[in-house]
């Protein structure tokens, strides 16, 4: 256990840091699992590829997240730009603007 801990703390402390040099440093832990499930649905899809707010929400670190605070988190990455709401479509659809 203690030699598994160490690695996963290796591991989280690569993972900071790479956050940091993308400029992800200023996101709450909330805003960058949001963020990385907008990118894991996109996977290698188009640069413009719709992604629900329902598949984002299906991504077991954001499950975790209480709703309000999902939705919070949710209209921060759009206030940034990180997100953009997808063009011609209903609520809930969001495409990456990275």
């Amino acid at each position: 256990m203690r030699k598994t801990l160490s690695s996963a703390a290796k591991l989280r402390e690569l993972l900071f840091q790479f956050e940091k040099d993308l400029g992800m440093g200023e996101l709450s832990w909330q805003e960058r699992d949001i963020l990385y499930a907008f990118q894991l649905a996109v996977g290698d899809g188009a640069p413009d590829t719709v992604v629900h707010s329902d598949t984002v929400r299906s991504y077991p670190t954001v499950a975790q997240i209480t709703h309000s605070t999902y939705h919070r988190a949710l209209k921060s990455l759009l206030d940034r730009g990180l997100i953009r709401h997808a063009p011609n479509r209903k609520a809930g659809a969001y495409v990456l603007n990275l």
